[in-house]
């Protein structure tokens, strides 16, 4: 179980002889109980903060009567932490994902395992997926129980674009405790519209977009052929030879295009369906 907030406070208590007696307390923002360092005991991994305002992760242990301070690690002092996950990582290994702000809009992930004594984080805190331009929380994208680091990158054609114009191709990837990666999913997504389109492994990092009048057209980088075709309009003005994709309350989604594409109808999914 992992709980996020403020100044929160547990308690630990032991039953002795019929009475309740407190045997220790810790100060925390954001608490996970599980066995991190395998040892078929529960441990507490937590974040919190220093007098210094400084993030911190530790890991303390509970054993005749009292807790102990196992590991701690800072956070980055430049982040504001906006998102906590609690996971495994590709090898088995269990970790604390830290999704922080850093600067105006960019998200920094801090992965944190116990290894040989101590807290390390993995990874390379520099590369494309760590650190992004925009938020993107970690997650287990595919429920299969390994939290997914989310990371993205711009497509071919928009390499002199203004950052807010640039239409961003989301990965999603899992990483080991050594810090190599492989990419699980890679998706377009438009959050203004709430849609997104899953990619085909095959076509990872070959695929970028073309923006059209209430549309877009995901297109090949080898080749510019289409890939897929969305495009939105008002339920009550989808053209007659249109094919239906998706609705919401007022919009549907939909393509005309009427040739064979590699990526099916069936990638187009409506965030709501995530969600629910």
């Amino acid at each position: 179980m992992s709980v996020s907030s403020h100044d929160n406070q547990l308690y630990i208590y032991e039953l002795q002889n019929g009475t309740l007696e407190k045997k220790a307390d810790l100060s925390y923002d954001t608490l996970q109980i599980s066995d991190f360092n395998d040892d078929q005991m529960p441990d507490l991994m937590i974040i919190s903060k220093k007098e210094s305002e400084m993030q911190t992760a530790g890991l303390y242990s509970y054993a005749d009567g009292s807790l102990r301070s196992i590991s701690e690690i800072d956070l980055d002092p430049e982040g504001t932490l906006e998102h906590v996950a609690f996971g495994t990582l590709a090898d088995g290994k269990k970790a604390l994902f830290a999704d922080s702000g850093i600067g105006a809009h960019s998200m920094l992930t801090e992965i944190i395992v116990y290894e040989n004594g101590n807290l390390k984080k993995v990874g390379n805190p520099s590369d494309s997926i760590l650190m992004k331009p925009y938020p993107l929380y970690s997650r287990d994208i595919n429920g299969d129980g390994i939290v997914e680091v989310g990371g993205m990158y711009s497509p071919k054609g928009y390499e002199d674009a203004a950052m807010a114009d640039i239409p961003f191709l989301y990965t999603y990837k899992d990483y080991h405790s050594d810090g190599s990666f492989q990419t699980v999913e890679e998706r377009y997504s438009d959050s203004g519209r709430h849609f997104y389109i899953t990619i085909p492994t095959e076509l990872h990092e070959n695929v970028t977009i073309k923006r059209l009048d209430n549309g877009i057209h995901l297109i090949s980088t080898v080749g510019d052929k289409v890939l897929f075709e969305v495009k939105w309009a008002q339920k009550d003005a989808v053209p007659a030879n249109g094919t239906l994709l998706g609705t919401t309350k007022d919009m549907a989604f939909y393509s005309e295009w009427k040739e064979e594409t590699k990526i099916p109808a069936s990638a187009f999914h409506l965030m709501e369906e995530e969600i629910n």
